[in-house]
Order: C-alpha cells, then structure tokens, then sequence
C-alpha cells in the first residue's frame, strides 16, 4: 500500500528513523516471500518507493536543519551552495569586470566623452 510523503513529513526525525527501519525490515520479509512462496507482483515495488520516499524526506529534514544552522554564517559549505554551470562559477565578479588598469582611468579622467547638443 502506497504511504504519502504528508505521512512522513509530520514525523519527527526520531519517529521517521524508526519508520525506515520498519520498511527494511518489510521489504527483507517480501524479499524472502519471493525467494520462498509468492508476493503479489506490485507489493515489491511499493515497498521500495516507500522506502525512498521516506528516506528522502528525512533527508530533507537534515537539509532544513542545516540550513538553519548556516543561515547567518558569511560562507556557506560547497553542497549548500546553489548549482550553477561551472561558466557562471568562475565568471569574472562585477567589481572585477568594472576595474580597469592605470593608464585606462588616467586617460579617461583626462579626455572624458564630450555630448554634443544643437538647439535651433
């Protein structure tokens, strides 16, 4: 029988803990069922899929809890970053992209760009 994430997601990470187990120990069961009798094609496969899920939202769990820890921290750790192309990873900051070298700014000072206006 298919259990919702909703089920899971109202349990506390101790509750959810024990749930795992439980579901492992379920699908050990099933898996002896195939190896000695019969099981219904389908009982396999829920089983499974509710293990995952299960996992999955204790996962989320940890994720939201560190998260919370990092909130006000200056640097976050690597795999709370969010993903981006390794293009825009190493892409030049917008202070880097505006510095320009010496020579560039003393020129620019001294012959700035000159608007021309005709009023008739």
């Amino acid at each position: 029988m298919k259990i919702e994430r909703d089920f899971f997601k109202v349990q506390s990470k101790e509750d959810l803990s024990k749930t795992i187990l439980d579901l492992r120990s379920v699908l050990l069961s099933l898996r002896q069922k195939k190896a000695s009798g019969n099981i219904e094609p389908n009982e396999m496969f829920e089983a499974r899929k509710n293990l995952a899920r299960a996992i999955g939202v204790l996962r989320e769990k940890e994720l939201l809890e560190e998260i919370d820890k990092y909130k006000d921290a200056a640097k976050l750790p690597k795999h709370l970053m969010p993903k981006l192309t390794k293009a825009k990873r190493l892409a030049l900051t917008p202070k880097q992209l505006s510095m320009k070298v010496h020579r560039v700014r003393k020129t620019r000072k001294l012959f700035p760009k000159v608007y021309f206006s005709y009023a008739e």
